[in-house]
C-alpha cells in the first residue's frame, strides 16, 4: 500500500512538473521573439542568418569575445570536454564557458555544448568563446516522458529509497547520484534549509 501512495504521489509531481515545463517553453519562445526584431528573427529561421540582439550590450559583447577567442582559438583537438548550457541564464552560460575555455587551455581539449534546441543566446554566448560544437538536448514528446515515467518509477524498491536511488546504476553509469544532483539543482533547492545528514552523505559519495 505504501509503496502505491509513492507512485500516486510521483505521478501527481510528474503531472505537476509537465505543466510547469510547458509555461516555461511557452515563456522561452515569448522571450526569443523579444530579444529580436521580427523581421531578424523569422531571417534565422529561414535562411539561418546571424540574430542581432535589440540590446546593444549583447551585440557588443558577443562581437568582443569573439574577436578575442578567434585569436587564441586552436584547430585540432585530441579529446573532448563537455560543457552544460542547459539552465537558461546568461550569467551561468558565461560561467560555464570561462571555465570550459579555462580546462581547454590547461588540457589541451576540444570543447562541445549541450543545449536546449531553442535557447538561441546560449548558443550564440557559447560560439562567441569559439565553441562551435552542440549536442542538442530534446526532451522528446508527452508520450515519450510518460513512457520514460512509468519505466523509471518501476527500476527499484521503494523502501529505503534515498539510499536505493544513489546507488542506482545503469550500464555502469551511476545514474542515481545524477539524477538527485540534477533534482536539487533545478527543481527543488528551496528544501535545503537546514542541514541534513543525508544531503552530506550525497555529497561523501560525490568525491
Amino acid at each position: 500500500m505504501q509503496i502505491l501512495i509513492f507512485k500516486i504521489f510521483f505521478f501527481i509531481k510528474f503531472f505537476l512538473y509537465e505543466i510547469k515545463n510547458l509555461y516555461k517553453r511557452i515563456s522561452i519562445k515569448l522571450n526569443n521573439i523579444s530579444r529580436y526584431a521580427i523581421t531578424n528573427y523569422i531571417s534565422y529561421l529561414l535562411i539561418n542568418s546571424d540574430l542581432k540582439y535589440k540590446d546593444k550590450n549583447i551585440n557588443k559583447f558577443l562581437k568582443n569575445m569573439k574577436l578575442y577567442y578567434l585569436r587564441s582559438n586552436k584547430k585540432c583537438y585530441k579529446k573532448k570536454i563537455l560543457v552544460e548550457l542547459l539552465y537558461i541564464h546568461p550569467e551561468r552560460t558565461i560561467m560555464n564557458c570561462l571555465i570550459s575555455k579555462d580546462l581547454q587551455h590547461l588540457y589541451d581539449y576540444e570543447i562541445i555544448a549541450l543545449i536546449k534546441k531553442n535557447d538561441y543566446l546560449s548558443k550564440d554566448i557559447a560560439k562567441s568563446f569559439g565553441i562551435n560544437k552542440f549536442i542538442y538536448y530534446h526532451e522528446g514528446n508527452i508520450l515519450d516522458r510518460i513512457r520514460s515515467f512509468f519505466i523509471s518509477i518501476n527500476l527499484f524498491n521503494f523502501n529505503e529509497i534515498d539510499k536505493k536511488l544513489i546507488k542506482l546504476k545503469l550500464f555502469g553509469y551511476e545514474v542515481g547520484k545524477a539524477a538527485y544532483e540534477n533534482y536539487l539543482r533545478f527543481y527543488n533547492f528551496n528544501h535545503l534549509k537546514k542541514i541534513n545528514f543525508y544531503y552530506i552523505f550525497v555529497y561523501q559519495n560525490q568525491y
